[in-house]
């Protein structure tokens, strides 16, 4: 016999659910808009330029913020519920394929820039390999739109897109587990893909794990009084006039440690005038007006934003203490005959915490 008490319970658990998953997505969505900011902040790549990355990032925190305000709304008004379900989980599911498309587009780097193949892009978004300022950042995104995708869409009986039915704790518990195993599996993964594994089954076929394409090469350091001896060198190359050690357009970052001293020597081997100046930069990439573009650290030779330089066969130093975490460059100010820096003479200087020891990766 069903009492009184029954009905209530069952009209009370149809109440509480729907905004418990509600809520849940909405948390989601916030989460993966934060990520989306982070990513923004932090990879230097969009740093550079902003291409279709960085305007795709912008419209995914926008759009999440959104749909999270609106799940709390319907959650609590019981208005427009299932359409708004509808909505996060198929917008969950255009961003989910959004971010496995752009390892088959080779990410589309910005202008300077070499193509990339899939498995570069898949090593850089997943990985955190490539140089890549913010490894977990992808994952975190994937991982979050497939817990989100799955709780808009699975329901909670045997009947597979039915809107009307909704899922049950267990459910949302399962799927939440399933998004912390994934991430937590990264540092098991990444090991193993690394190494050189080869398999085969009777020479029908053989797999090799990908090395990375970028290595990282040690600077020269001393850890007792944490400073890091940098040189740069305008190379003698014909193809790449305006270049530090033979790179252009910031192919070339340095990762140094926070708090440490880098001791900066700039030799200049090519026949034209150069110099090297360590900018904080508030712009994408540089242009013909170096001054204009941040905050000027350090110069070699003295005054050289204001056109002092060194010529062939000349060297320069200089110490750089004091810096914060961010986002440096190191680029050639001068002028003539073409604006060296915006023709691709400058690097990319990274000063984190979480770097121990500092290396340098070319990006080829």
């Amino acid at each position: 016999m069903v009492t009184h008490h029954h009905i209530m319970h069952r009209h009370k658990r149809r109440i509480v659910i729907p905004r418990f998953r509600n809520l849940i997505i909405a948390i989601l969505f916030i989460a993966s808009s934060l990520v989306s900011i982070y990513v923004l902040r932090y990879d230097y790549v969009l740093q550079l330029t902003p291409n279709y990355h960085w305007y795709a990032l912008v419209g995914f925190a926008a759009v999440d913020l959104i749909l999270a305000m609106q799940l709390i709304l319907t959650g609590l008004l019981r208005v427009w519920d299932r359409i708004v379900l509808r909505l996060a989980g198929i917008w969950a599911l255009v961003s989910l394929l959004a971010v496995v498309a752009d390892v088959f587009v080779g990410l589309q780097l910005p202008q300077g820039y070499p193509s990339i193949t899939p498995v570069q892009a898949f090593q850089y978004l997943f990985l955190g390999l490539n140089g890549n300022t913010v490894p977990l950042g992808t994952s975190a995104l994937f991982a979050l739109y497939a817990m989100t995708s799955v709780i808009c869409l699975l329901p909670s009986n045997r009947f597979w897109f039915n809107w009307a039915t909704l899922p049950t704790w267990k459910t949302v518990l399962a799927v939440l587990m399933i998004g912390i195993i994934v991430m937590g599996l990264r540092p098991i993964l990444l090991p193993l893909y690394l190494s050189q594994v080869s398999r085969s089954s009777e020479g029908a076929y053989s797999t090799q794990m990908v090395v990375p394409p970028i290595e990282r090469f040690t600077i020269p350091y001393d850890a007792s009084n944490k400073t890091v001896f940098l040189s740069l060198v305008a190379e003698t190359q014909s193809s790449i006039p305006y270049n530090f050690n033979n790179t252009q357009y910031g192919h070339m970052v340095v990762y140094v440690p926070a708090n440490w001293t880098i001791n900066l020597v700039f030799t200049n081997q090519e026949g034209i005038t150069h110099n090297a100046v360590v900018i904080k930069p508030d712009v994408p990439i540089p242009t013909y007006a170096l001054a204009n573009d941040g905050i000027i650290i350090a110069q070699i030779p003295a005054n050289a934003i204001d056109g002092k330089f060194l010529v062939s066969g000349q060297s320069g130093s200089v110490l750089v203490t004091n810096l914060l975490p961010g986002t440096y460059w190191i680029a050639c100010a001068m002028a003539f005959p073409t604006p060296h820096a915006e023709s691709g003479m400058w690097i990319i200087l990274q000063v984190s915490t979480s770097i121990t020891t500092p290396y340098f990766t070319v990006i080829t």
